[in-house]
């Protein structure tokens, strides 16, 4: 996950209810990324009334729109 060679990581955390994984998500990966010089973003693929277009504004407003203009652009308009 943390290969610098890799352009993009991703990583599918799932499984039952209190196991940790809004846990890790909220309080391991800021350090790593603060320590990595990484960007990342958490959604929760559990709503089934986001679309694609609605999930992929999620992450990119996570990340920063300023790294998406072009998606941040067709989003707005």
């Amino acid at each position: 996950l943390l290969r610098p060679n890799a352009q993009h990581r991703f990583m599918h955390l799932q499984g039952e209810g209190e196991m940790g994984k809004t846990t890790l998500l909220a309080k391991v990966f800021p350090v790593l990324a603060e320590h990595s010089s990484v960007y990342y973003a958490a959604v929760d693929m559990r709503n089934e009334a986001q679309s694609p277009i609605e999930l992929m504004h999620i992450l990119c407003s996570q990340i920063g729109d300023d790294l998406f203009p072009r998606f941040a652009q067709a989003y707005s308009e």
